[in-house]
C-alpha cells in the first residue's frame, strides 16, 4: 500500500507540473483557502442543488452526528433564501442535531462569506468535513487535490473526526464529459478516488459511494 501511495503521489505531482495554467498545491505557495485564487475549467456553479445528501443518513448509521460539533461543508452550494432566511437543507438538517454547518464554496458563495469561513476553519478546525458530490464534477486532478487538501487541513485529529467524500459515479465509464452548459461529470467509480484521497489521509475506507477518511 505504501508503494502504491508513493506512486500516486508522483502521479499527482507530475500532473501539477503539467497543469501550468492552473494553481499549484505546494505548502510554500498558494493559500488553499483564498477564494480569489480558486479557478476551474467548469466552475461548479451550475451544479448547486438544495438537498440533503445521502451522507446525512449514512453517517447516522456508521458513527452518528455528534451534538455541539462543527461541520465544514466544502462545495456545499449556494444560499437558498426564503423570506430572508437561509433554508439550505443540509445546514437545516444538521442544525436540527445541534451541529453548526459552515459552507465553503468559492463558486456559489460570496468572497466575503468564504473568507469568514476560511478564517474560522484555519483558526479552530472542524470536527467533521463533508465533500458531497464535489470531486466528481472537477475535471482536473490539481483542483481535486486542492479540495482534498482543504478537507485534510480543516479536519481535527481524533478518533471521532472524519472527512466524508460522497461520489456521484455518473455512467461509470471513466470518460469525463460535459453534461450541459457549465456542467461536467468525471463518470469515475468511487473506488478510483480512493488513492487521490489516500495521498493525504492515512486512513481511508469506503461504504458504497461514500469515502471516509481520517488523519
Amino acid at each position: 500500500m505504501k508503494l502504491l501511495q508513493e506512486l500516486y503521489k508522483k502521479h499527482v505531482n507530475n500532473k501539477l507540473l503539467e497543469d501550468s495554467n492552473k494553481p499549484t498545491m505546494t505548502d510554500e505557495e498558494d493559500d488553499i483557502w483564498n477564494p480569489g485564487t480558486i479557478k476551474q475549467e467548469f466552475p461548479s456553479d451550475k451544479t448547486s442543488l438544495n438537498q440533503i445528501p445521502s451522507t446525512f443518513k449514512t453517517v447516522d448509521i456508521l458513527h452518528g452526528w455528534k451534538e455541539g460539533t462543527v461541520n465544514l461543508d466544502i462545495g456545499g452550494g449556494r444560499t437558498f433564501l426564503v423570506d430572508g432566511v437561509d433554508v439550505h437543507k443540509f445546514t437545516t438538517a444538521l442544525r436540527g442535531r445541534n451541529i453548526r454547518n459552515l459552507v465553503f464554496d468559492p463558486f456559489n458563495r460570496t468572497f466575503e462569506h468564504n473568507s469568514v469561513v476560511a478564517e474560522e476553519v484555519k483558526k479552530n478546525g472542524a470536527d467533521t468535513v463533508t465533500v458531497n458530490n464535489v470531486l466528481n464534477v472537477i475535471s482536473d486532478v490539481t483542483n481535486r487535490y486542492r479540495v482534498i487538501k482543504q478537507a485534510y487541513a480543516a479536519l481535527k485529529t481524533g478518533p471521532e473526526n472524519y472527512a466524508y467524500f460522497l461520489i456521484y459515479e455518473g455512467d461509470k465509464s471513466g470518460n469525463g464529459k460535459e453534461t450541459g452548459q457549465g456542467r461536467y461529470q468525471n463518470n469515475i467509480k468511487t473506488v478510483d478516488y480512493i488513492q487521490e484521497i489516500h495521498t493525504l489521509f492515512p486512513k481511508v475506507f469506503r461504504k458504497g459511494n461514500l469515502i471516509i477518511a481520517q488523519k
